[in-house]
C-alpha cells in the first residue's frame, strides 16, 4: 500500500481548539523532514563530539573526564578484593556505618512467606519475547508510541508499545492479547475437566491471526492473513453506503479498506492524541491512541527484533474465588442457582465441591465456562 499524503495546505501542527490533539500528520513526510534537518544542521555527529559540545569543552578534556569518571574506577583495589564474597561478615564491627549496622542486626530475620498477590506484577520496559538473535537497526527509523485502552473502561490505558515505522500493522495486533481471545462460549458444566481448560488456553494462543481490524483515518485495515478470516469492515461499509444515510451524512461513504499485513506504520496519516479503534472477536473494541512520534535515538533500543517494545502495562487486580477469596478464579458460571451474583467466579476446588456430588453429577442448574485470569495469561494481556 502506498503512503498516504496530506492535502496541499493542510495544517501539520497542534490545533488551538484542541491543544491535546495534533492535526493530521503524515509519518512518511515527518521522516523526510527530519532527514532534511539532520543533513542541514549536521546533527549526526559522534557521541564524543555531541557530549563535548554539550559540555562546552574540548575533545581532549572530554576524553580525560571520561577516563576519570569511568565505572572501572569504582572497582575495589586488591586490598579489598578479598572481601568481595564475604558480605558483612568480613567487615569490622567498630565502624560508624549505620546502614551496615542495621543490616548486621536484621540479616537473620526470616523473610515473609510468599502469598498470592491480588495484583499482577508491574512490568518494566522490554520486549514481550526474547529474540533469538540481535538485528541492529541500520537505517533512520521512526518510532511511534501507541497506547491500548481497556475494552470496557475505555478511559483506562492498559498497555503502551513502541513500534517502528517500517513494521506492518500486524505486529501491533499480535501483541495485543485480550481475555476475550481465551473465552469459550460452549457450556462445559457437564464435563468440567482439566483437559478442556488446557484446550481453551491453547486455542486462545492461535487466535492472534484471526479476524480483526484497525480503523485509522477513515480506513479499515483488516487482518486477512488467514484464508478463513472475515472482513468485519464490509458490514460497516455496506451500512454506511446506504443512500438514505449518505444523503444525511455525506462523510459516511468515504470509508476505505486495506490489508493490515501490507500496510506499514510509516504509510499512515495520524493525529497524536486522537482515539482510533481496534476490533477483534466480532465485537470486542479497544481504543488505541498514538501518543508520540520521534526518530530513533542512539539511547533507544537498537535491536529491531525487540519491537514492538512494551513500555507500560497497568497494574490490575486478579479475580479471586468468590467463596474462599484466596485462590485465583478458574471457572465462571452463569444462571447459577447457588451463586449470589451472576456471573460468579470460583477456583477449581470450590467450584467442584459446591456444584457436584461425589459421583460427579450436577447439584443444580447452571452453565460453566473456563476462566483465565489476566495473571495466568501471556505477558501483555488485558483484563476484562
Amino acid at each position: 500500500m502506498a503512503a498516504k499524503k496530506l492535502a496541499p495546505g493542510e495544517p501539520k501542527f497542534y490545533s488551538r481548539e484542541h491543544p491535546e490533539l495534533s492535526d493530521r500528520l503524515s509519518i512518511a513526510e515527518f521522516k523526510k523532514q527530519c532527514d532534511t534537518l539532520y543533513r542541514q544542521y549536521d546533527v549526526m555527529v559522534s557521541r564524543e563530539e555531541d557530549l563535548s559540545m554539550q559540555l562546552q569543552v574540548s575533545a581532549d578534556i572530554y576524553r580525560e573526564v571520561e577516563s576519570v569518571c569511568n565505572t572501572e574506577q569504582l572497582k575495589p583495589t586488591d586490598g579489598l578484593a578479598s572481601l568481595k564474597n564475604k558480605g558483612v561478615e568480613g567487615l569490622p564491627r567498630d565502624h560508624n556505618l549505620q546502614v551496615i549496622k542495621n543490616f548486621q542486626l536484621t540479616k537473620d530475620i526470616i523473610t515473609r512467606k510468599d502469598e498470592p498477590s491480588n495484583y499482577a506484577p508491574r512490568r518494566v520496559a522490554g520486549s514481550l519475547q526474547v529474540p533469538d538473535h540481535l538485528q541492529p537497526i541500520q537505517q533512520a527509523e521512526v518510532v511511534l508510541t501507541v497506547a491500548v485502552h481497556h475494552p470496557f473502561r475505555q478511559k483506562k490505558k492498559d498497555m503502551e508499545f513502541q513500534v517502528l515505522g517500517s513494521q506492518p500493522l500486524t505486529v501491533l495486533k499480535d501483541v495485543i492479547t485480550c481475555q476475550s481471545d481465551y473465552l469459550m462460549f460452549d457450556d462445559c458444566s457437564e464435563n468440567p475437566s482439566e483437559e478442556i481448560q488446557k484446550y481453551v488456553f491453547e486455542l486462545g494462543k492461535t487466535r492472534k491471526d484471526q479476524s480483526g481490524f484497525f480503523f485509522i483515518d477513515n480506513t479499515f485495515y483488516n487482518d486477512m492473513r488467514n484464508s478463513a478470516n472475515e472482513d468485519y469492515s464490509k458490514t460497516v461499509a455496506e451500512w454506511a453506503s446506504a443512500p438514505e444515510r449518505c444523503h444525511n451524512s455525506p462523510r459516511l461513504d468515504k470509508f476505505e479498506s486495506a490489508d493490515m499485513a501490507t500496510t506499514h506504520f510509516d504509510q499512515l496519516i495520524i493525529r497524536l492524541g486522537y482515539p482510533y479503534l481496534y476490533c477483534h472477536q466480532g465485537n470486542c473494541e479497544h481504543l488505541i491512541m498514538f501518543t508520540d512520534v520521534a526518530m530513533l535515538h542512539p539511547d533507544d533500543c537498537q535491536d529491531a527484533n525487540s519491537y514492538p517494545l512494551l513500555v507500560f502495562q497497568a497494574r490490575a487486580r486478579r479475580r479471586v474465588c468468590g467463596i474462599c477469596a484466596i485462590y485465583t478464579a478458574t471457572w465462571v458460571t452463569r444462571h447459577d442457582e447457588l451463586a449470589a451474583e451472576d456471573p460468579a467466579f470460583y477456583c477449581d476446588s470450590c467450584f467442584k465441591m459446591l456444584h457436584y456430588s461425589e459421583d460427579g453429577s450436577k447439584l443444580c442448574n447452571f452453565k460453566a465456562y473456563p476462566y483465565y485470569d489476566h495473571i495466568e495469561l501471556p505477558t501483555g494481556t488485558q483484563s476484562l
